[in-house]
């Protein structure tokens, strides 16, 4: 129920996901995340489910392929886009959504999306599933060198 995360759910579904069914029929786009608000659930559909709330937010990002945060607007560091990383997904991140993330780089940690190349960066490596772990592994250990708890903690220590 954020505006910025309804925003860029809305403009997935209504601007980039048909033309991704075009090429990949058989895909389905989640909606995953507490207090939907009923524009996101009107966007339910057959190929698109919203979830709402879940209880294991790691267990339901790592059932699906890939996870994409299109935001278009916000402030702050994504901190859902660092579990999605810790989870071993692929990352399809717009600029917004790598706000605040020291360190990501486009193809070796993460993918950077934005509104000419969303489609067509998704639908490139849908199929690569070699690339979609290296990436994922990548993301992975970035998030585990940069941004773990005991990471984190030994930046907060004064000697």
């Amino acid at each position: 129920n954020y505006g910025p995360n309804e925003d860029a759910a809305e403009y997935f579904v209504k601007e980039v996901f048909p033309k991704i069914k075009k090429r990949f029929p058989n895909t389905e786009f989640y909606i995953v995340g507490k207090n939907p608000t009923e524009k996101i659930l009107s966007l339910s559909s057959n190929d698109i489910h919203v979830t709402g709330f879940v209880d294991d937010i790691v267990s339901a990002i790592s059932m699906y392929s890939v996870y994409v945060s299109p935001l278009r607007y916000g402030t702050g560091v994504k901190n859902k886009v660092l579990e999605a990383m810790a989870s071993r997904m692929p990352v399809f991140i717009s600029k917004v959504s790598r706000e605040g993330i020291n360190g990501l780089v486009d193809n070796e940690n993460c993918f950077f999306i934005d509104e000419t190349n969303i489609e067509s960066k998704i639908c490139q490596y849908l199929n690569e599933e070699y690339i979609l772990n290296n990436i994922s592994l990548n993301g992975f250990n970035f998030v585990k060198k940069n941004h773990s708890w005991n990471e984190v903690f030994n930046e907060l220590i004064i000697d």
